[in-house]
């Protein structure tokens, strides 16, 4: 980390004072020469959002280094969607490039680093629009070098320039055209996430959700802009819980997610080509499974769309050896690895005792609990004796026929 980490560094504040406090304790890790926040004003339907706000906004009158601290408060609360993106247009007024965080990201150290050399190196490469702090893939490394590209462009934590900001549209006027286009599924490969997509974008459109950052993933992928991901998590997200706007659930798989120091000098990739395995992982929790991204990188590897002659180069690598890999994953509570390989094994087509049932366990921890039970009865189906899935199968349909507390 330089002496002097010029970089502007814009934070995002509301109502959490005690969050926000632990967010400048980090940058004072850092000591950012230029601070731009931006607040939201106190909500008048909640009695002690004045005196939140206030507090939280006090944090920046004394800070413990020396810094140029610019301000965008704003006197009346316009929530989500227009008070983050008007925010981030001020920002952008301001500055040609800058790292963003809200008050619930809670950043390594070497984030801003990271961000700092990436905004350097593709400052002029416009098939780049963000540079995220996060990684979603829970360790799984992607490749020998210290990021790979996405699609997807993550905001808890994150850079960008102004360059890509003049094309954001809050509003989203061009989505219908788009819609209409179906360069969508062109784009994903995969009618499920294609389907969960068109539904976020037309919340997003509608009106129906409060929130800024859908407008962001439209516009980089009007664009064809790609997302800077680093190899390791450099961000946390500390905001999932009852006071949050949208990440309310505290036991959510991407809460609270450990981060790691990004290493240097950073080994940099020699090509540009969005990983879409990557991509899939990111959203196994909300829907987007990643089985398709899966089945076809194994059907590809063994030989069973056409390619002969693949076959796995160990025992681990047959559907007996990953099954039994990944149960081993599942008693170290790696929930995502283990799913991983189990839907490698399953790409076989072949049954295997415990394949899914361990399946489900997977789903259910992912709160899927429809996938869960189909599992549950296809290895029941094939395995009649597996006395452990049929017990499974009949807890879990009692859960769900409880009537509620």
């Amino acid at each position: 980390m330089p002496d002097s980490f010029e970089t502007p560094v814009a934070v995002l504040i509301y109502n959490r004072p005690d969050k926000t406090a632990r967010i400048l304790e980090r940058l004072s890790q850092v000591q950012p020469r230029r601070l731009l926040v931006v607040a939201d004003g106190p909500n008048p339907a909640k009695p002690d959002d004045a005196e939140k706000t206030a507090r939280t906004r006090a944090l920046f009158d004394s800070l413990p280094w020396d810094c140029e601290v610019q301000r965008e408060f704003s006197d009346t609360n316009l929530g989500c969607k227009r008070r983050v993106s008007s925010g981030i247009d001020w920002v952008f007024r301001q500055v040609e490039e800058a790292i963003l965080i809200e008050d619930d990201i809670l950043a390594e150290p070497s984030f801003f680093e990271f961000c700092r050399e990436m905004l350097a190196r593709y400052r002029d490469d416009e098939r780049i629009g963000t540079i995220t702090g996060c990684n979603f893939q829970n360790r799984r490394k992607r490749g020998p070098y210290s990021y790979y590209f996405s699609i997807f462009p993550h905001i808890w934590g994150w850079a960008t320039w102004r360059r890509v900001w003049k094309r954001y549209d809050v509003d989203m006027k061009l989505w219908p055209e788009i819609r209409a286009s179906g360069l969508l599924l062109d784009l994903l490969q995969d009618e499920a996430a294609t389907a969960h997509w068109v539904k976020e974008f037309d919340r997003g459109y509608e009106g129906r959700i409060d929130t800024w950052d859908i407008q962001l993933l439209l516009s980089c992928w009007q664009h064809s802009q790609l997302t800077i991901t680093p190899e390791v998590n450099l961000t946390c997200n500390i905001g999932f819980g009852a006071e949050a706007t949208h990440t309310r659930h505290a036991h959510h798989i991407h809460a609270d997610i450990p981060t790691r120091p990004m290493e240097f000098p950073l080994r940099h990739p020699p090509y540009m080509m969005p990983d879409f395995e990557a991509a899939s992982w990111t959203f196994l929790p909300d829907g987007w499974m990643p089985e398709q991204a899966i089945l076809r990188r194994e059907r590809y590897r063994t030989g069973r769309s056409g390619i002969a002659g693949m076959m796995p180069e160990r025992e681990a690598d047959t559907p007996a050896g990953l099954v039994a890999r990944a149960e081993a994953l599942l008693r170290r509570q790696d929930v995502s690895n283990a799913f991983y390989l189990l839907t490698r094994a399953s790409a076989w087509g072949q049954p295997v005792r415990d394949l899914e049932r361990l399946r489900a366990v997977c789903y259910f921890s992912f709160n899927r609990w429809q996938p869960g039970l189909e599992s549950l009865k296809a290895e029941l189906a094939r395995f009649p004796d597996n006395a452990e899935a049929a017990q499974m199968l009949h807890a879990a349909a009692g859960l769900l026929t409880q009537p509620p507390a």
